[in-house]
C-alpha cells in the first residue's frame, strides 16, 4: 500500500489544493470555520496530537452569519492504475467532559467520488441521537453513532474507496454544527492504493542513426543510382538517408506510417552481401524488471500480386543473459513463390496470420523471463527484385 495523496494543512491551499464552500472565518474565539494552529480561536479550545502544526477545524459554524452546512473539497487526485484505494484521516472533537454537545441533527461525513460520478459516503460522525450527546463514528450512516467516540485527541480513522478510475475528489461535509461547543477537528487527510505496474522503456529505437545497434553488414546501395534496387539502410524516403557510403537508392518503397527515418532494404544479396542480414542491439538492462515486451512496426510494400517467397523472412528473437535466442515472431512468405509476409503463427516455414502491408504496422510479443541483460536481433532475408522490407520504433 502506498500514499497517493495527502493534506496536512501545514501551508493556505485554499484555493489551490483545496476549496471551501466559504472563505475561511473565525470570530477570534469560538465561531470559526479555518485553518488554524490555535493562534486565531479562543485559548479554550483545544485538541491534542496534530501531525504537524496546523490542522483545520469548525465550530459554531453560524454564530458568524455562516451557513449552517459547509464543505472543503479536494479535487483531481490522480489516481490512474491504482486499485485497492483507501482513506484515512485524524478526526478530533474539543471534549468537553461530562457535558457533551453534538445535537441530533449534527453530522460530519466524507465522501469520494471518482471521475466526477456520483458522491459516495465513506465516512461519517454523528451524535448518540439527542441534544447534548458524545459524538462517535457512525458506521451504518443512520445518523446515530455507534462506533468509537471522537475525543480531544486526534484519533485516526480510515476507510476503503470502491472503485478504479483516473481522478478522485473528497469531500468533507459539515452539518449543524451550529451551537457552542459543537465542534470537529481533522488533519492528515490521506488517500493510499496499490499503484500499477511501472512501465519502463529498455529499448527505444527510432532508427534516426546507427548508434544503439550493430549490423552483420554495412549499410548498402547499387552503385549505379540509376538501377539502385539492392540497398539496405536508414531513410525517411524524403532525402534524409544513410547507405554508408553509397548514395541512395531509387528503389525505396513509399511506405506510409513512418516517422522520420526507417530501417529498409530490397534484394539484399544483390551486392554481395551475406543472408540473412542481423541488426542487433546487446547487453539492454532488464535488472530487477518482469513481465517483457516487445512492440515494432513492421512494413512490406505490396506491388502487384506480391514478390515474397516462402524461403524469405523477417525474424526477431530475443537472449536473456546469453541463454539460447527465444524467436519472438516470424513473417514468412505465405505461398512458395511470389506471396506477401505473413506472421508464421506456428513456426511452420509459412505465413498463415497478419499479413505485411506497405502501411507500417505494429506488432507485439512478450519475452519470457528475468535476469540481468537482453540482447535482441532482428534478420532478413530478402534476394530477388522487389523483396523488401522496413521497420521503425522498436521498443
Amino acid at each position: 500500500m502506498s500514499v497517493i495523496y495527502t493534506e496536512g494543512f501545514e501551508t493556505d491551499g485554499n484555493g489551490t489544493r483545496y476549496t471551501t464552500s466559504v472563505l475561511d472565518f473565525s470570530d477570534g474565539f469560538y465561531d470559526f470555520f479555518t485553518r488554524t494552529d490555535g493562534s486565531n480561536v479562543g485559548p479554550d479550545y483545544v485538541v491534542s496530537g496534530t501531525s504537524g502544526t496546523y490542522m483545520f477545524a469548525a465550530q459554531d459554524t453560524n454564530g458568524d452569519g455562516q451557513p449552517t452546512t459547509l464543505t472543503l473539497q479536494i479535487d483531481n487526485i490522480d489516481i490512474a492504475g491504482v486499485t485497492d484505494l483507501g482513506f484515512s484521516g485524524l478526526f478530533a472533537e474539543d471534549d468537553d467532559g461530562a457535558n457533551q454537545d453534538w445535537d441530533e441533527d449534527a453530522l460530519v461525513y466524507v465522501e469520494a467520488r471518482i471521475d466526477d460520478g456520483a458522491w459516495v459516503k465513506i465516512l461519517q460522525f454523528a451524535s448518540q441521537g439527542a441534544t447534548n450527546t458524545e459524538p462517535g463514528l457512525d458506521t451504518d450512516f443512520d445518523g446515530v453513532a455507534d462506533g468509537p467516540a471522537l475525543t480531544s485527541a486526534f484519533t485516526e480513522f480510515s476507510a476503503a474507496i470502491a472503485g478504479t478510475g483516473a481522478e478522485l475528489d473528497l469531500r468533507i461535509t459539515i452539518e449543524n454544527l451550529e451551537s457552542g461547543d459543537e465542534d470537529i477537528a481533522f488533519d492528515d487527510l490521506t488517500i493510499t492504493g496499490t499503484p500499477g505496474a511501472t512501465e519502463v522503456d529498455v529499448l527505444n529505437e527510432t532508427f534516426d542513426d546507427a548508434s544503439k545497434f550493430t549490423t552483420s553488414t554495412g549499410f548498402f546501395s547499387d552503385t549505379a543510382v540509376s538501377s539502385g534496387f539492392d540497398f539496405f539502410g536508414l531513410t525517411d524516403g524524403a532525402g534524409d538517408d544513410d547507405f554508408g557510403s553509397d548514395p541512395a537508392p531509387v528503389g525505396i518503397k513509399s511506405y506510409t506510417g513512418t516517422d522520420g527515418r526507417f530501417l529498409t532494404g530490397m534484394d539484399m544479396d544483390g551486392e554481395g552481401a551475406g543472408l540473412p542480414i542481423t541488426v542487433t542491439w546487446s547487453g539492454l538492462d532488464i535488472a530487477g524488471l518482469s513481465d517483457l515486451r516487445f512492440e515494432g512496426d513492421f512494413a512490406e510494400f505490396l506491388d502487384n500480386a506480391g514478390n515474397i517467397d516462402q524461403d524469405d523472412f523477417i525474424r526477431l528473437s530475443a537472449s536473456i543473459d546469453g541463454a539460447p535466442a527465444e524467436i519472438l515472431f516470424e513473417f514468412r512468405g505465405d505461398q512458395q513463390f511470389n506471396g506477401v509476409f505473413r506472421l508464421d503463427t506456428d513456426f511452420d516455414g509459412t505465413g498463415d496470420g497478419t499479413a505485411l502491408t506497405g502501411d507500417l504496422s505494429t506488432f507485439l510479443a512478450d519475452i519470457a523471463g528475468t535476469g540481468s541483460t537482453l540482447d535482441l536481433t532482428l534478420e532478413v532475408s530478402v534476394n530477388a527484385g522487389d523483396e523488401d522490407f522496413a521497420v521503425d520504433n522498436f521498443r
